[in-house]
């Protein structure tokens, strides 16, 4: 299983290329927009690991019980 910060490393790069690709200037910002939200939430996720030695913190948070 993939790790919650690559996930969101992932998904700021996708966001940042359907950026590149939009001709809608507020297609555009959006998705710069979420590209910026998914990247500070991948570096909040690795500063936790870091600080706690705890990885994965979301998907367990997440799972269904």
């Amino acid at each position: 299983m993939e790790g919650d910060a690559a996930y969101f490393a992932q998904r700021a790069s996708e966001s940042a290329a359907a950026a590149h690709r939009a001709t809608d200037p507020r297609a555009r910002a959006a998705h710069r927009a979420m590209g910026e939200r998914y990247k500070e939430l991948a570096q909040a996720i690795q500063e936790n690991e870091r600080r706690t030695g705890v990885a994965d913190v979301i998907t367990r948070l997440l799972r269904p019980r």
